[in-house]
């Protein structure tokens, strides 16, 4: 059987075809060696860290960029209800300075979920006009700004 793939946005004829040569180049289906599936590496770095992965764009004439930046909160439940809390009070004013305000792309949003267990917070960036660095000192002044309503707020 044929591996099948949904694409959904803006696509056009030539995107599909680069994505079906990626895809073609997978391996896919039953039999693959263990060794030759992608694997997700993940590692823990130590508190107050950052770690910033570029990957570059495999299609030359997509202009736009992204940022996903990650918090990592922890695996009991409240950690879970303060990552979704945060998610609550931070989403619209993200939103509203990073895109409305300061139009740094079309796609803005805080997410709070989990993996298997452990809870994370996460703010997404993607613009056509700014790179990943500029992308992250943004959010980062956006979160040094919010800090002080933060506290506002009281317990």
């Amino acid at each position: 059987e044929e591996p099948q793939a949904l694409a959904h946005g803006n696509l056009g004829e030539a995107d599909l075809g680069l994505i079906a040569k990626v895809l073609d180049r997978l391996p896919l289906g039953a039999g693959v060696p263990h060794g030759e599936l992608a694997r997700v590496r993940q590692a823990k770095l130590p508190a107050g860290v950052d770690g910033l992965i570029v990957r570059p764009e495999p299609n030359p004439q997509n202009e736009n960029n992204a940022l996903v930046s990650v918090y990592w909160a922890g695996d009991e439940q409240r950690d879970a209800v303060m990552a979704e809390l945060l998610q609550l009070v931070l989403a619209d004013p993200f939103y509203t300075r990073l895109r409305t305000e300061q139009q740094l792309g079309y796609i803005v949003s805080a997410q709070a979920d989990r993996v298997g267990l452990v809870a994370r917070f996460s703010l997404v960036i993607q613009s056509s006009t700014k790179a990943p660095d500029a992308l992250l000192q943004a959010v980062d002044a956006f979160l040094e700004g919010f800090r002080a309503e933060l506290a506002s707020l009281g317990e």
